[in-house]
């Protein structure tokens, strides 16, 4: 939920004399601190593994493969529609989509050398897909029978919920976060499990991104322990990038949403704060938690998005979804020095729209203190109403302490800092969301935006703070030949036109990386 994208982007601003660093840092977003820090080196740790493989052979015993295999390219980086469209036409169905999906994660994810993005599998997924084609005359739902992931915070019946940590490796939610519960009525089957950034990216400055004492490392494909996969919903970014299930939904607390889906090339939707119901998701911080949707493309992350937000939130008419949605727009630009930039204005400007230079004032918002405000609290909560083997962060603390190396082996210098915290300052928090929202709604009225775009996910700061929604899209690669992407910032409660305009950039560019595997 906490974004860790290790890249350093320095701002330099001299006030009273001095410099502040803004630093996309090691414990995860954006800090306001006068020394930078740096997250460990990524080793190639890997936990967990033999139980997965063993519950997915159990479930494929049996079944043909080859004849699957076979079908690879009705599956491969296709849409929920065209999967949809195979299916009703006889050509596939949903037990060959799933075990196709459960082969690949024990090929290319379970391996020595895998992505190490799957913490646990379901292991009645077949059972289910079996009942899917039984029932496939009857489908309701383009969710129906879809196999997706979930990141390891959120609670699933029959599945462990661990946070990434080790005192919840095995620990079983007795019923279904919210959203799952809306997945699961569309017919949705959850596939797995996948690893995060453990306890959102808030254990210690030098946790590499994508670590978790539950299951270890998480790789970028694009450059395994190389690149960083970043955080915290790295399982969800590289299980999608890498074709493994439909769709994930990950967590943002501060980009890590954005964050991972910008480096591993895939779309990420941070929607708007009390948009998406967080009950049954592990906190972070109540105040800025969001859960939200992880595809290849935006038509898909548009129907995860309408299946999980609130009742009440508005809902995208997928058919609708235009081409031609810049037409007439004023689209605020955030400054950089990225050699893309002028190429991408020029890009806006072809698809109608009226491109402005904006600036976004970040100095003085704290995402950290709220995050450390809240944390200790809310975890408590959470302890208490879902019965874990834990009652307050003290406790975790203490039983990371009696094993360090295997518990804890980065540290908890995050955890121990928070659990000082000895009363929430509530008019804090609500006076920086306040400037956040105020911040974006004076740029907006001084410049007639409909919303801002800019390079990568540096600019998710002051959305992040005030809850407005936010969606990345892939946008080839950077000069060192890493994956990046298009941040499209919106305004209160436009998650809608949010969505839309992210696909006419989306059909303009088309510029998604896929990584490759040797069979």
């Amino acid at each position: 939920m906490f974004t860790s994208h290790r890249k350093m982007k320095k701002i330099l601003i001299r006030i009273l004399m001095g410099i502040i660093v803004l630093s996309i840092v090691g414990a995860g977003g954006f800090f306001l601190f006068l020394e930078s820090k740096k997250e460990a080196k990524q080793e190639a740790i890997q936990y967990n593994q033999e139980k997965v493989v063993q519950m997915i052979d159990e479930q494929l015993a049996g079944i043909e493969m080859e004849p699957i295999i076979a079908k690879e390219n009705l599956i491969l980086e296709k849409s929920i529609e065209e999967l949809q469209s195979s299916i009703q036409n006889g050509d596939l169905t949903y037990l060959e989509l799933t075990a196709y999906y459960l082969d690949r994660i024990r090929r290319i994810d379970q391996t020595e050398a895998g992505l190490n993005s799957v913490a646990e599998v379901n292991p009645n997924a077949i059972a289910e897909a079996k009942e899917c084609d039984i029932k496939s005359g009857r489908r309701e739902s383009l969710l129906f029978g879809m196999p997706i992931t979930l990141k390891d915070n959120i609670n699933a019946v029959g599945m462990p919920m661990s946070a990434g940590t080790f005192i919840l490796k095995d620990y079983m939610p007795s019923e279904d976060a919210a959203l799952v519960k809306n997945l699961k009525d569309q017919g949705a089957i959850v596939i797995a499990k996948v690893n995060m950034s453990e306890l959102a990216n808030f254990t210690a400055p030098k946790t590499p991104s994508g670590y978790s004492a539950k299951v270890g490392q998480t790789r970028n494909p694009f450059g395994p322990l190389t690149i960083t996969p970043s955080g915290s919903s790295s399982g969800s970014a590289v299980s999608i990038t890498s074709n493994i299930g439909v769709l994930s939904i990950g967590t943002e607390t501060t980009g890590s949403i954005i964050s991972p889906s910008n480096i591993n090339s895939v779309v990420g939707m941070k929607p708007s704060k009390g948009n998406v119901d967080s009950d049954g998701v592990f906190p972070l911080s109540y105040s800025l938690d969001v859960a939200g949707p992880i595809a290849k493309n935006v038509k898909d992350v548009a129907l995860a998005y309408n299946v999980i937000s609130n009742s009440n939130a508005q809902k995208v008419e997928i058919d609708a979804l235009d081409k031609n949605s810049f037409q007439g727009k004023r689209i605020g630009f955030t400054k950089t020095d990225d050699p893309k930039a002028d190429t991408l204005k020029n890009t806006l400007t072809k698809l109608g729209a009226t491109v402005v230079d904006v600036e976004v004032n970040i100095f003085g918002l704290r995402n950290d203190k709220i995050i450390y405000n809240e944390f200790k609290f809310d975890v408590q909560d959470f302890a208490s109403k879902n019965k874990l083997p834990f009652s307050d962060l003290g406790e975790l603390i203490e039983f990371n302490n009696q094993d360090v190396s295997r518990r804890a082996k980065y540290g908890q210098q995050e955890l121990e800092k928070a659990n000082e915290t000895e009363k929430n300052d509530e008019d804090f928090v609500k006076s920086q969301i306040a400037e956040a929202k105020k911040r974006l709604g004076d740029v907006k009225k001084a410049n007639n935006l409909d919303a801002i775009v800019s390079l990568n996910e540096y600019d998710v700061l002051v959305p992040a703070v005030a809850g407005y929604p936010e969606i990345t899209v892939p946008y080839g690669k950077n000069q060192k030949g890493e994956p990046q992407g298009v941040l499209l910032i919106a305004f209160e409660n436009q998650d809608v036109e949010l969505l839309h305009l992210a696909y006419a950039l989306e059909q303009e560019t088309m510029m998604r990386q896929i990584p490759r595997f040797e069979r």
